[in-house]
This record gives C-alpha cells, structure tokens and sequence, in this order.
C-alpha cells in the first residue's frame, strides 16, 4: 500500500512539474493530430500485462484517492478511449 502511494505521489509530482514546464515554455505542444501513436513508432514495444483490475487494486486506489473518486463504471467515464 505504501509503495502505491508513493507511486500517485510521484505521478501528481511529475504531472503538476510538466503542466509548469509547459506554462513557461515558449515552443508550442503539438497537436494530438500531429503525435506519432506509440503502437506506430515503436512497432515491437511489448507491454505488460495490465488489462485487469482485481477487487484489491480498487480498494487499494479507493484508500489513496477516496471512495468517490475512483470511477468504475463505463457511463461514469467522459469521452471515448481508442
């Protein structure tokens, strides 16, 4: 449990560093018509096997985040996922 939170913790730190990163930056972020899709670009990439939560993965990111924030149901989830 400590080693999941440690992990959420580094991941707000490393997303809050790069949203500052890019408000001071000069150069533009492309566009997401203009990124190469990871599949493309590193064609034999293998990733791990992460395609399912188990019960205590839930209840592990339900005891960091809150109850109320860990969405589980699909007509919870905004927008559409390639």
């Amino acid at each position: 449990m400590a080693c999941l939170r440690r992990l959420v913790a580094s991941r707000l730190q490393l997303r809050h560093t790069s949203s500052l990163g890019r408000a001071f930056s000069a150069s533009q972020a492309p566009s997401s018509s203009n990124v190469e899709l990871t599949s493309k670009r590193y064609p034999d990439l293998k990733r791990g096997g992460f395609a399912s939560l188990e019960d205590s993965d839930l209840d592990a990111f339900k005891g960091v985040l809150g109850e109320d924030r860990v969405l589980t149901a699909e007509e919870d989830v905004d927008g559409e996922e390639e």
